[in-house]
């Protein structure tokens, strides 16, 4: 599979998307997202006090699913979300997430982690080395609390400017 094409036809936007919508609803703190063959394994912590943890395993099948059911609910009514590790982002992870795989598709990126830090997203990926279009090369972003907006922003940018050029 080449690294641009998403999984089963789902992009690295919408995958986060829904996974971000999941985290909302549940108690949780300092979430690690890591890509494996066939989905993503989500583990985090419900409480910033203890160690306990809950681990979870979303396939590309179920994140298909889950993102139908969440299309299908929009505007029903009121989700409740949890402010969780991001206080500063009113709409939640679900947003944020969105912005992060928006970033990964832009990077055309594959092997993806997300780990949640005090004050902090880190990100690392692999992805087309930009020098040398036949190699790869690892990538490591921090991406602090104080530039989520921007980075939500940006996303919310770039949408509606594919939105508004579409076939492209």
């Amino acid at each position: 599979m080449a690294m641009s094409e998403p999984r089963d036809g789902i992009t690295y936007t919408n995958a986060l998307r829904a996974l971000g919508r999941y985290l909302d609803a549940e108690r949780a703190y300092l979430a690690t997202i890591l890509e494996v063959d066939n989905g993503f394994s989500v583990r985090f912590q419900t409480s910033l006090h203890q160690t306990d943890g809950r681990s979870h395993f979303f396939s590309w099948e179920r994140l298909a699913d889950l993102l139908i059911y969440n299309s299908a609910g929009r505007g029903l009514r009121g989700r409740k979300t949890w402010p969780g590790m991001w206080p500063s982002v009113p709409s939640g992870r679900q947003d944020l997430y969105r912005a992060l795989g928006t970033k990964l598709d832009a990077e055309e990126a594959a092997s993806v982690t997300v780990d949640e830090q005090s004050g902090q997203i880190d990100m690392s990926y692999v992805r087309r080395n930009p020098d040398n279009r036949l190699g790869t090369e690892k990538r490591h972003d921090v991406i602090p609390e104080g530039t989520f907006d921007q980075l939500i922003e940006w996303a919310q940018t770039r949408r509606d400017a594919e939105l508004a050029t579409p076939g492209q």
